[in-house]
C-alpha cells in the first residue's frame, strides 16, 4: 500500500501525570516520527489529556510501524490510555473515527513522578476552592 495511515491517541489520566507530561511526550513522540522517516499529523486539545494524530501517508506505515510505536509509548512515563488504529489508505482516516484495533492502558510513572502530579492538583483544587469562596459583591 502506497498511501498507508494509522490513527493513534493518548489519553492521559486525569490527576495522575506530572504537570508538562503531555507536552513531553508530544515533543518525544515527534521526535521518533521523524527519526523513522514517517510523514504524521499531530493535535493536543482537551487541556493536555489527549494527544492524537496519525501517521502517514507512505508505504511504510504497517503494523509492524504501529507496534513500534506502542512499545516507543510503552516505554515512555505516563499513565493513561493508548489506542492505535488500524492501518487504511488510500485516503487518510477522519481523525474522529473510533480508534479500536490496538488499545492498552499504561502507567510508568515514578513514584516521584506520582509525588510530583499528586503536589501540583491539591494545588490546582487548592486554588479552586480559594476562588470558589471569595467573597462575592452585587453584579
Amino acid at each position: 500500500m502506497t498511501d498507508a495511515y494509522f490513527l493513534y491517541m493518548i489519553e492521559f489520566t486525569s490527576g495522575m501525570n506530572p504537570p508538562g507530561r503531555c507536552d513531553i511526550v508530544r515533543e518525544g513522540l515527534r521526535s521518533w516520527i521523524v527519526a523513522q522517516g514517517l510523514s504524521y499529523g499531530m493535535g493536543a486539545l482537551g487541556g493536555s489529556y489527549r494527544l492524537y494524530g496519525y501517521v502517514g501517508p507512505g508505504q511504510f506505515e504497517t503494523p509492524e510501524v504501529r507496534d513500534t510505536l506502542g512499545q516507543w509509548i510503552r516505554n515512555q512515563r505516563l499513565c493513561g490510555t493508548v489506542r492505535l488504529g488500524a492501518i487504511v489508505g488510500p485516503d487518510p482516516p477522519s481523525l474522529l473515527d473510533p480508534i479500536t484495533e490496538c488499545v492498552f492502558e499504561i502507567d510508568t510513572l515514578t513514584e516521584s513522578d506520582r509525588a510530583e502530579a499528586a503536589a501540583y492538583h491539591d494545588e490546582v483544587r487548592r486554588k479552586i476552592a480559594a476562588w470558589n469562596a471569595r467573597p462575592r459583591g452585587p453584579i
